[in-house]
């Protein structure tokens, strides 16, 4: 068995492309549970492939929603998603994904009064979420990806939909 690991991982790593290839940015719609639908946004870094058809990506995104005058809730998520990617097009590349991240939920409620006496209120919690998604990448030119991205984010308070468009700058060719 320790021999079978041995080669196994000879061979991912000789097929292995891993190193800082691109970054890039998104904006999105998204839908958390329990909130109304907001506008949200992210960074990215493609940080290469561990096989022709596995990349992988490191991101970082935010959203926040108010839902009224005395009210927000936030999610800051820090991540990484393994995409798989199907098809020969170098042009049009469409991609299935998984992953976990990291979320920093808050709310705040600003400045309730209760019993004559007004109080602050703001609470904040950690959670590890699931991702799952897909989407695809096209080729405008040797240095600039465009993509597409539907992603579902498991978290355990507030899951979200989030519909994503972006643009990828790689590095290098």
């Amino acid at each position: 068995a320790v021999f079978m690991i041995i080669a196994f991982c000879g061979a991912i790593q000789a097929q292995s492309s891993l190193g800082f290839k691109g970054i890039g940015g998104k904006l999105g719609y998204v839908n958390p549970s329990g909130v109304s639908s907001t506008i949200g946004f992210g960074v990215f870094a493609d940080l290469g492939t561990i096989s022709p058809k596995i990349q992988l990506e490191a991101n970082f995104d935010y959203w926040s929603k108010s839902t009224s005058e005395i009210s927000s809730f936030r999610d800051i998520s820090f991540g990484g998603i393994a995409r798989y990617l199907f098809g020969s097009n170098p042009a049009v590349v469409p991609f299935a994904e998984a992953g976990l991240a990291l979320h920093i939920l808050s709310s705040d409620v600003e400045e309730v009064t209760l019993f004559g006496q007004t109080t602050d209120f703001s609470s904040s919690s950690t959670k590890l979420g699931f991702d799952l998604g897909g989407g695809v990448l096209y080729k405008v030119s040797p240095q600039f990806d465009l993509l597409g991205e539907v992603k579902y984010r498991l978290v355990s308070t507030v899951d979200q939909l989030a519909l994503n468009v972006g643009v990828v700058y790689r590095l290098g060719s």
